[in-house]
């Protein structure tokens, strides 16, 4: 039994440091990553424009949550679909809150400039793929931090078998 407490110990102790290290460490990139995104995505004054890749999601935030018209025009001077969000998103970007209230994939590779109408203030484009990846770690930390409690647990029967 005092084997088993051993391995049981030891294992549940790196589960629980793995757990914690990674839930903790998945917090906090996703705040410094998620503000990352905000502050270094393209925006202007009801319009933007941004540099992109075929295929390539893109969502349009703005300071008001006001369902607004807004248009893609691609590098080949086509207009792209700017559908409106099939869900709500937001969040607080530098004392501002933030809404989702557009989303458009890419045709071509190249520029697309974006505008919207009835003026929402200032908008931002963020491509999807980083956005999302952002809120996955927000999303898993909180798992990872209640299996840290219940490995934590496993670590402490192990502990207790051990020195029995």
């Amino acid at each position: 039994m005092r084997k088993f407490g051993k391995i049981l110990f030891i294992g549940g102790l790196i589960l629980t440091i793995a757990a914690l290290a990674f839930g903790i460490g998945g917090i906090v990139y996703a705040v410094q990553s998620g503000v990352g995104v905000v502050r270094d995505s393209p925006s202007g004054d009801a319009a933007a424009t941004v540099q992109a890749e075929d295929g390539e999601q893109w969502y349009v935030f703005a300071e008001t949550p006001t369902l607004a018209e807004c248009t893609a025009t691609g590098p080949d001077g086509v207009t792209v679909e700017v559908n409106r969000p099939g869900s709500s998103m937001s969040f607080d970007f530098d004392n501002t809150k933030v809404y989702r209230v557009g989303e458009f994939t890419t045709e071509a590779a190249g520029e697309y400039a974006i505008t919207c109408a009835p003026d929402i203030g200032t908008i931002r484009l963020v491509e999807a793929d980083r956005i999302n990846g952002t809120f996955t770690w927000l999303i898993a930390a909180p798992f990872l931090i209640v299996f840290s409690i219940f490995s934590g647990l496993a670590t402490l029967l192990g502990l207790i078998l051990w020195l029995i």
